[in-house]
């Protein structure tokens, strides 16, 4: 297979990632959706509701009945009247729902003291939805609106794109034992819509590498270090030995080591270890490598303007991912101090600098990203 161990731009990186397949349609329960984005229409396959609901708690009663009543003259039902919940079926024999505040107890039975009008307080059969009618189209995004509409149309299940993502640490000296990582990033991947399938530990063996990389059914690997030294790190040799490196590297910092390549037609997304090589990769990369494969574009926080605290240096040769701290209507880049645990968890926002980028004065206007809760 060929290979190419190359420093790619970042614009090349996201172009690569067009030779991703969009992870197949499948059909998965609506309470499993949400965020995702609808790979079929949604049709609504029968009338809603099927018959009269109440609108509302209250009295079913036939409204004739209840013509001239009023607080002094109560119109007294004769027989049981039922009292509903809001949703419940409306008897056949009732036109309308009485709110609570229209109806007195009397010993005869209910007293309705204010009239009402047929269908007051009642949805009828079909005026929410009728049979084969459009309820939200492919490429909707299932937000918590969406979902309920669905509920309420009684929509089951619904068919979207959820990739599912082998994970594979390949550090040297990772276990499933003592690895904390394996929690956070399986999570990250969850949060971002997809199925996390097998987790694999191959610690640096280039042969369990390749044969994890041969034998996954799922739609994209994401192997996680082993990709820090150049053209004899373990994990690009593994996937070179069989399948693609398409690239290998890219100029930004941090996380520039980042690799991506084929296996049959399976993508795999080289990630490097490192803490703020991989938050980089995932607020640079990711969104584009998730597009091709939910075959939708990216969730991403829109860009956000703050003036700077302090000067940003010139990018003239590689692209650079700037954490820092946006509060008080500035923003402080994290520049001279070493990106170590405390720092990052003091980090609430990022700066991308694209490369050839000039320097950036104090109190100029800069955009900013904040930094989200997944990939």
């Amino acid at each position: 297979m060929r290979t190419q161990f190359a420093h790619v731009s970042v614009q090349e990186a996201i172009a690569a990632f067009s030779r991703i397949a969009p992870a197949q349609p499948k059909r998965i329960p609506l309470v499993e959706a949400s965020g995702l984005r609808l790979a079929e229409d949604v049709v609504v396959r029968r009338g809603v509701p099927a018959r009269p609901m109440a609108l509302h708690d209250g009295w079913a009663v036939q409204a004739s009945q209840t013509a001239g009543a009023t607080r002094r003259k109560a119109r007294v039902l004769a027989g049981p009247q039922p009292l509903l919940d809001a949703w419940a079926v409306l008897p056949d024999d009732a036109d309308a729902v009485a709110p609570l505040d229209h109806v007195v107890m009397r010993q005869q039975g209910i007293g309705v003291i204010r009239p009402v009008r047929p269908g007051q307080g009642v949805v009828a059969a079909n005026e929410w939805a009728h049979a084969n009618m459009l309820l939200a189209s492919a490429g909707t995004r299932v937000t918590f609106a969406v979902a309920m509409a669905c509920a309420q149309c009684g929509v089951m299940d619904v068919v979207v794109r959820r990739p599912v993502i082998d994970i594979i640490f390949n550090s040297p000296g990772a276990t499933r034992a003592h690895d904390q990582l394996m929690g956070v990033v399986s999570n990250a991947i969850r949060g971002s819509g997809s199925e996390v399938g097998c987790i694999q530990f191959t610690a640096g063996d280039r042969a369990l590498l390749a044969d994890a990389l041969v034998t996954s059914s799922a739609d994209v690997v994401t192997v996680v270090g082993g990709t820090g030294s150049g053209p004899g790190d373990t994990t690009l040799k593994a996937l070179a030995d069989v399948g693609e490196v398409v690239f290998h590297g890219v100029r930004m910092s941090p996380g520039g080591t980042i690799g991506f390549g084929m296996v049959g037609g399976k993508a795999v997304f080289a990630s490097p270890g490192g803490m703020a090589d991989m938050i980089a990769v995932n607020i640079v990369l990711t969104p584009s490598f998730a597009r091709q494969a939910f075959g939708r574009p990216p969730l991403s926080a829109p860009a956000m303007r703050a003036p700077l605290s302090m000067g940003l240096p010139a990018a003239k040769h590689e692209s650079r991912l700037v954490f820092a701290h946006c509060a008080g209507g500035s923003i402080t880049p994290f520049l001279d101090e070493a990106l170590t645990p405390a720092v990052l968890a003091r980090a609430n926002a990022s700066i991308f600098i694209p490369e050839g980028s000039r320097h950036r004065r104090r109190g100029e206007l800069v955009e900013f990203r904040r930094l989200g809760v997944t990939m």
